[in-house]
């Protein structure tokens, strides 16, 4: 279920009305609380409004939103914003910053890392919905946990070695998510089966990603995985590096 609130953004003599999910809401209220110093016209104003409400795809929440104003933002000022942007998602920061990073704390402390190596990246979200919020209070940690070994994933990254890292990969939050929802263990299941050198959940999920050292094969699953009915959003994309 969706809550909707009105509001209303006044600059340079302007003032923009509408009505938007509160997600949206809050971050577009955060934005320009915040920066209110970058936006020095009011059709400078109106102008990114009406880009965030023209139908861009706001199902995953405000992370989305943020990509689109991120550009504006000086890279410079990264270490400052993330304290704004944290309050909307704890992902936010990354999806501003992007590329490939170390994250600590709950998501805001980035460490840049070299370029992830190119590949083809398959990704797939069931009709599901999960509370991350569940995951975590029912997340169990003690000796028998396996943790993926970071050091090392860090030291394949930069080696650039795709197989080393999908089999050096691994997320601790499948142990709560994938018993509640067997859906996920029936995507990456899928994905292995039709060539992905590995393929893992996504955070808390329920979104699924393989990677692929092949395009043609990514490709063939992508179709495969799209035939089979077992998530209702599939994508084909490749990994994002940031310019240098």
């Amino acid at each position: 279920m969706r809550i909707f609130q009105s509001f209303q953004l006044k600059a340079g003599g302007f003032v923009y009305s509408h009505t938007v999910a509160t997600g949206q809401y809050r971050a577009v209220y955060l934005y320009f609380a915040f920066y209110e110093e970058d936006v020095h016209s009011g059709v400078r104003l109106v102008q990114v409004i009406a880009q965030l409400l023209s139908g861009l795809d706001f199902s995953d929440g405000e992370p989305c939103l943020l990509q689109q104003l991120g550009g504006s933002i000086p890279v410079g000022r990264y270490d400052e914003r993330k304290l704004v942007l944290v309050q909307i998602g704890a992902d936010v920061p990354y999806c501003i910053m992007r590329g490939t990073a170390l994250a600590e704390g709950i998501g805001e402390a980035l460490s840049p890392l070299p370029q992830m190596v190119k590949c083809p990246v398959l990704i797939a979200k069931p009709s599901i919905s999960v509370s991350t919020k569940f995951v975590y209070q029912n997340l169990k940690l003690d000796d028998t946990t396996i943790h993926p070994d970071i050091d090392r994933l860090i030291d394949d990254i930069k080696a650039k070695n795709l197989h080393d890292i999908a089999a050096h990969m691994g997320n601790v939050l499948e142990t709560v998510t994938i018993p509640a929802y067997p859906v996920i263990a029936d995507i990456k299941d899928h994905m292995m089966e039709h060539g992905a050198v590995n393929a893992m959940m996504s955070g808390s999920g329920p979104t699924v990603f393989g990677l692929f050292d092949d395009e043609d094969t990514a490709k063939k699953a992508y179709k495969a995985m799209r035939s089979s009915h077992l998530a209702r959003q599939v994508y084909l994309t490749s990994v994002y590096n940031n310019r240098k």
